[in-house]
């Protein structure tokens, strides 16, 4: 019997993908490429002196690199950057925790992985800091291994030119690549195994100028991975009337949702602020914690087995009404500390305008997306909902167009997320789903708009979920 977690990554004979995976947090793609690497050896598809192939020099395939070195196993690793993990080395304003996530689980406060000490097998080790700190210290690993390891050869500005494909005449030979570089030229080179990490093509970030003028052109929204100005006191934004506007019901939105309005640079700082003003200690949202656990795995084993989308729907609407009654049950049973939440997450958003930051998803629950950031936006909502009456979050909403007012010192076309300048947002109502929705548009200028519409990959994933490990 072939090994589930081989089968499960194999895209054709001796290529293996790990690109397009869910969960598809860095800590997940760090687990997901070890357990690979260790299946192959243990089912000997890896041994001693074969080549091996990996195209990506991110946190997945740094590590498939490392651990296939380690092993004595040639290993090529292929980047088209001028460097590894390029995308965190760019943001200065990310916090990267690897546990947090894994809340309502005990362990998701101890922001480090591996929990108790790194193993020897382990080489990508981190700690809660921000994305641009780990990324220079995983640099500083990768350099180390290459240095002492002549069998681990990193090259970047380098493009896979040719999916690697066997000869017709020799069925069970090698594997051959095409390569580009801008100074080698075009070259090719055979290996016994290949490795796809490449993750993430392109962030869904642009939306159209005007839907109805194709040739209009697109908005650009700064990017999940591109410093920004979320937690500043006033969100780099200059007008003391802003009104900022996050598309998406996914994590990147969550997550960026709940830093706007907060000012915290994580969901777990958020949840930690909270416990520790509620009078009656942490045992409360204990109680909720363990509620949600249930109702997360629950979901959670409906999504692995999903066949469609109204599998999902009914799965992720389930989940959202029992985070919503927990929130609830909150405030009509613990008066006293429903307030202390009010006053704690109002008083982090003094001056931040909460009631002006709106997120907008598609249907009636948010999609796939981590506990804790659907749990604590929908806290907030409540909270900002309380004290100034004002919804913030609106289903069944999808963004159709955002049109700069060129006026307002904007080029054409517009820059970058123009961040702080004003935009008229026009909205689409009705959406759901397993439906467009209908066009009611209708619009405000907003100062600030963040578009979190998911990610494009570079190849098309065999199995669109997993459920992995959280710690090796």
């Amino acid at each position: 019997m072939l090994d589930p977690f081989i089968r499960a990554h194999r895209a054709r004979p001796s290529v293996y993908n790990l690109a397009g995976r869910v969960p598809v947090s860095i800590r997940d793609q760090l687990v997901r490429a070890q357990i690979l690497v260790e299946r192959l050896l243990k089912s000997s598809d890896l041994s001693a002196g074969s080549r091996l192939l990996v195209v990506g020099a991110g946190a997945a395939g740094a590590t498939v690199g490392i651990l296939a070195a380690r092993n004595d196993i040639d290993v090529i690793v292929i980047d088209a950057g001028v460097g590894p993990f390029a995308l965190q080395k760019s943001c200065t304003t990310r916090w990267i925790d690897p546990v947090q996530y894994d809340w309502p689980a005990q362990h998701a406060d101890r922001g480090r992985w591996p929990l108790s000490g790194p193993p020897p097998d382990v080489p990508m080790t981190f700690a809660a800091d921000f994305a641009n700190v780990i990324a220079e210290n995983w640099s500083d690993v990768l350099s180390d291994e290459t240095f002492m390891r002549p069998n681990l050869d990193v090259r970047f500005e380098t493009t896979l030119k040719r999916y690697p494909v066997r000869a017709p005449s020799s069925p069970a030979g090698p594997l051959t690549a095409e390569f580009s570089h801008p100074v080698h030229g075009d070259y090719t080179e055979n290996f016994d195994l290949v490795v796809l990490a490449r993750g993430v093509a392109r962030e869904r970030v642009t939306v159209p100028l005007d839907q109805d003028n194709p040739k209009a052109g697109v908005f650009s929204s700064v990017k999940f991975w591109q410093t920004d100005q979320f937690q500043s006191p006033t969100l780099g934004l200059a007008a003391p009337d802003h009104r900022v506007l996050v598309s998406g019901g996914g994590d990147g939105a969550l997550q960026d949702y709940i830093r706007l309005t907060t000012g915290t640079k994580s969901a777990l700082q958020l949840l930690t602020t909270i416990v520790s003003a509620l009078p009656s200690g942490p045992g409360l949202l204990e109680r909720l914690r363990w509620e949600l656990a249930e109702a997360e795995d629950q979901a959670h084993r409906m999504q692995l087995w999903s066949a469609d989308g109204a599998d999902d729907h009914a799965a992720l609407q389930n989940l959202h009404d029992k985070h919503l009654a927990l929130i609830k049950g909150l405030q009509s049973s613990f008066a006293a500390d429903w307030r202390d939440v009010v006053s704690t997450v109002c008083g982090l958003a003094n001056g931040r305008n909460p009631e002006r930051i709106l997120l907008v998803h598609p249907c009636t629950h948010f999609s796939m997306a981590y506990g804790l950031n659907r749990f604590l936006a929908l806290l907030i909502r409540e909270c900002i909902r309380e004290r100034f009456g004002v919804d913030t979050i609106s289903g069944k909403t999808r963004v159709r167009s955002v049109r700069p007012d060129l006026g307002a010192g904007h080029s054409a076309p517009c820059q970058a997320g123009c961040w702080g300048r004003p935009h008229f947002v026009e909205l689409l109502s009705g959406a759901g789903c397993l439906s467009a929705g209908t066009k009611h548009p209708s619009g405000f200028d907003y100062q600030g708009v963040v578009i979190r519409h998911g990610t494009e990959q570079h190849t098309r994933a065999g199995v669109r979920r997993h459920s992995l490990p959280k710690h090796l």
